[in-house]
């Protein structure tokens, strides 16, 4: 990277907070019950069919499902006018992840270029789709090539990038701290930064974007250590909280302050993972959001997470084919007494099967409430699947 496009950074990020800290009276911060995106249910995509209280959402490619996802989130148009890009490679997905929160505090979409290089067709056609003419380059879209690349009309307003995911993930987390208008969280997650264990994270994406705090990436540890990079301790230090994802809470963490207390949440398998994360944040949800947990689709998921975050909703991860025993017993328990579903992904990723199984699901919890209305539902924000201070993190 050269010393004009370090300069390019480092001002355009001056650029953005100055204009965001202008923007956010109108646009609103990220509250604690985020209003839907257009007033009610989620409505119908073309391209997409919808059953009862079920909603699919998808496009033919990674970049025209976040697409998708976006054009539901702002059927009128991004009103700030802005998107933040990630790039859709498989080994840039931890962008995305970290982006999450940033995206859902400044109510902007998060879209997917086609390489870190290349905007591509269907990123150009929803820039203008979405009203959008400024972009925030996060990780790898942060070059100058794909800057020279977007079309007419559309500047950079930032750019997150550090030599490292690590530092890159400071630095969202910076921008996600001058949107939020405080020095420091009082909450953090942590999750592995290794490709292997990203799906870890996925349903911590709503959650943290929820919160307001920021999604912070963890080292492969050394004799079940894992030292907490440099760039992220200043954010990390402060915090009353960590919760610790995934194959994360395999490891002793050095570097964590001694007031910060540690919550451990994962189990034995990624979708047991999400479901101690929905159990946990999301007890009694109105909305869900459904996503294919296997590799091939976990950017799906990643780029649902602003619009996720805005509803209050939860990402329950289903086995290809299949929701599992576990994910089933969480529907089941839902308290509202209209559930809305947001399936992400084509029958290529979910299949008919799925949303067969959560129709039956849902007629089956409306049943039992109407004929035993005065149970209490109950509390589900127990402790299963997560610790405190101590013990080893399952994972993917």
């Amino acid at each position: 990277m050269d010393s004009r496009w370090r300069r390019r950074i480092r001002s355009a990020s001056i650029r953005l907070t100055a204009f965001w800290l202008a923007a956010l009276p109108v646009l609103g911060a990220a509250s604690a019950t985020p209003a839907r995106a257009d007033g009610g249910a989620p409505p119908a995509i073309p391209g997409g069919s919808s059953t009862s209280t079920i909603t699919r959402v998808y496009g033919e490619s990674r970049q025209a499902t976040a697409l998708a996802l976006a054009e539901q989130a702002f059927p009128q148009g991004v009103p700030s006018g802005t998107a933040i890009l990630t790039a859709g490679r498989n080994r840039d997905l931890v962008d995305a992840l970290t982006a999450g929160p940033l995206a859902a505090a400044l109510h902007v979409p998060i879209l997917l270029t086609r390489s870190a290089h290349t905007p591509g067709r269907t990123l150009t056609a929803g820039l203008a789709a979405l009203h959008v003419d400024r972009v925030i380059l996060v990780g790898s879209t942060a070059n100058p090539t794909l800057e020279a690349r977007l079309p007419a009309g559309v500047t950079v307003a930032a750019v997150y990038r550090g030599s490292s995911r690590f530092r890159t993930a400071a630095k969202v987390a910076a921008a996600l701290a001058a949107a939020e208008g405080v020095s420091r969280f009082g909450q953090v997650f942590l999750t592995s930064a290794d490709q292997d264990h990203l799906v870890d994270a996925l349903s911590a994406g709503p959650a943290a974007a929820h919160l307001g705090v920021p999604i912070l990436l963890l080292p492969r540890g050394e004799e079940r250590v894992s030292a907490l990079p440099t760039s992220e301790q200043a954010w990390v230090y402060g915090a009353s909280t960590a919760y610790v994802i995934g194959a994360a809470g395999r490891y002793r963490l050095k570097g964590l302050s001694p007031g910060t207390r540690v919550v451990r949440i994962a189990g034995p398998s990624r979708f047991a993972t999400a479901l101690a994360i929905d159990q946990r944040f999301f007890p009694h949800p109105s909305t869900v959001f459904i996503a294919n947990g296997s590799e091939d689709h976990l950017v799906d998921a990643l780029t649902a997470t602003p619009w996720a975050a805005r509803l209050d909703a939860p990402l329950l991860l289903v086995n290809d084919g299949r929701v599992t025993p576990s994910g089933r017993s969480y529907l089941q328990e839902l308290a509202a007494s209209a559930v809305q579903y947001v399936v992400i992904g084509g029958p290529a990723s979910i299949p008919s099967t799925v949303t067969r199984e959560v129709e039956r699901t849902d007629h089956a919890r409306r049943e039992h409430e109407h004929h035993h209305p005065e149970q209490d539902p109950g509390d589900n924000t127990g402790d299963s699947g997560d610790s405190s201070d101590s013990g080893d993190g399952g994972g993917s």
